[in-house]
């Protein structure tokens, strides 16, 4: 008769799993076969991919495949949902992004938005890289009252083309971060409990952000993404430097 083996004390088990898991209400690993324009939301929402989005097998930070934006009105959008209205609750945003050419001067390459302007009154959110005369900054607004914008962070970053970058922007206990490969850039920002607009009718869009309601966008992303990510009603990371994901991460 054969006896399995006694668990010995140095035996090590690495269990991975997503605690905030209810609170994530979306996340676009960005895997699938190359040229592909399914865009697959872990969290079941709709994904379209529009222009020449889709997804590519030549570059990846994990897992075989991201999402390609061409820089020429490519993106992945989701229709509105309730489940991504900030409101006065720690939120979590977050992606890896590589740069296939970086923003010329003047010039805004968004990762994440829910960025409606004009007269719309639907600004939520902007998570983006600017360039500002040759100097680049990662760069995050929100919107209270849907057309005021409201700047939390402008800080310094030295981006290059060809290498995978981890951004966050998280809220958490009355102030914002930013955080750059896990390393937390300036100063936080004072957010109080005020509430971040929640008006319906905007899209969340990846790669771009919508200017207006009539559809205009703006702020197109040459490069990829993958691992996007959207948390409300958690802060994954607390205002101090964290080791940045060395996977891919769960969805269980």
């Amino acid at each position: 008769m054969k006896f399995a083996r006694a668990i010995a004390p140095t035996d090590r088990f690495i269990i991975t799993r997503d605690h905030w898991l209810r609170a994530t209400q979306l996340h676009l690993r960005g895997l699938g076969t190359d040229g592909s324009t399914t865009i697959t939301d872990e969290r079941g929402k709709t994904v379209t991919a529009v222009g020449d989005c889709q997804i590519d097998t030549a570059q990846y930070k994990f897992g075989g495949s991201s999402i390609l934006f061409d820089g020429t009105g490519d993106r992945a959008t989701v229709p509105n949902e309730t489940a991504f209205a900030l409101n006065a609750t720690d939120f979590t945003i977050e992606a890896w992004v590589r740069f296939n050419a970086l923003p010329s001067a003047g010039n805004v390459a968004a990762i994440v938005a829910r960025w409606g302007g004009g007269t719309s009154v639907l600004r939520q959110f902007l998570v983006c890289v600017v360039n500002t005369a040759g100097a680049y900054t990662a760069f995050c607004a929100v919107s209270y009252n849907g057309s005021t914008q409201t700047n939390c962070h402008n800080a310094s970053i030295s981006p290059s083309t060809g290498v995978w970058y981890h951004v966050a922007f998280v809220r958490y206990n009355g102030n914002t971060y930013i955080f750059w490969d896990g390393a937390a850039l300036g100063s936080a920002f004072a957010i109080g409990s005020n509430a971040v607009n929640s008006s319906t009718g905007e899209l969340l869009s990846v790669g771009q952000a919508q200017s207006d309601p009539a559809g205009t966008f703006i702020y197109p992303l040459n490069g990829w993404v993958q691992d996007v990510r959207v948390t409300v009603g958690a802060a994954r990371y607390r205002g101090t430097d964290f080791q940045v994901p060395q996977e891919l991460r769960p969805n269980f």
